[in-house]
């Protein structure tokens, strides 16, 4: 049981889900959870809500679906992007860092995270 978790775990913390993008995290969610029988709703502010029939004591699960991030601010002419950090994502840990970058429903690019050299900054 513990393997599955986190199996499952590490399958949700993949599915791109930014702050007010987490879209893809909750059809994930409902489709796991009516796989087993689970009716689930989303509210109208994206939570999802969803209700385990039982006798037992209850129990409410409450979660984030979003992630840290980056929003594309201009493309330029010669393919690179200018990102601006969503969240508080570490500067210092960028340089050199896979990215998948979300251009649309489902559609995603990968790139990879470049950084001028200091000796060119000053």
């Amino acid at each position: 049981m513990k393997d599955r978790i986190k199996l499952d775990l590490m399958d949700l913390m993949i599915i791109p889900g930014l702050s007010g993008h987490e879209d893809r995290v909750r059809r994930d969610l409902r489709g796991r959870l009516g796989a087993i029988g689970v009716e689930s709703r989303s509210d109208r502010l994206g939570n999802l809500v969803a209700h385990f029939p039982g006798d037992g004591p209850r129990v409410m699960l409450f979660t984030h679906m979003d992630q840290l991030g980056f929003i594309v601010r201009k493309i330029e002419a010669d393919g690179r992007i200018r990102l601006e950090r969503l969240g508080g994502v570490p500067e210092r840990a960028l340089a050199a860092q896979e990215v998948l970058i979300c251009v649309g429903k489902d559609m995603d690019v990968s790139g990879l995270i470049s950084n001028k050299s200091h000796h060119a900054t000053t």
